[in-house]
């Protein structure tokens, strides 16, 4: 998912967040196109967190692993914009997809924790 939307061309991917202004506008809720473009970064990430930390569940690794993989997935993605056309690295993007990963991290943990507290309850 994130890489889908990294490597498109510039034009296309301010239409896609254009296009989920007008979606969002439709059921009431507003947001400015800056603050989305922005801020769209902690959903996405938040996405890839959640999937990472399910990944990890798997296969019996710390939730630490997964903001690792998390993190490590946005270092990538942001890395390779430098490299394609019309596409910017951005230290805030990151600090964002930092964020999202560690809001899922931190779900995730809470979720287990209830769970192995229901588990011993």
């Amino acid at each position: 998912m994130v890489m889908f939307f990294t490597f498109q061309e510039p034009e296309r991917s301010r239409a896609l967040s254009e296009a989920a202004r007008v979606w969002l506008a439709n059921i009431r809720i507003e947001v400015e196109y800056k603050s989305l473009r922005s801020n769209i970064h902690i959903l996405a990430y938040f996405t890839v967190g959640l999937a990472v930390c399910a990944f990890c569940r798997s296969r019996g690794w710390k939730a630490w692993n997964g903001a690792a993989i998390g993190c490590g997935i946005g270092v990538v993605d942001e890395g390779i914009k430098v490299l394609l056309p019309g596409r910017e690295f951005s230290g805030m993007d990151l600090v964002k997809d930092f964020i999202g990963v560690g809001i899922a991290v931190l779900i995730a943990t809470f979720i287990c924790l209830l769970r192995r507290r229901e588990d011993h309850g």
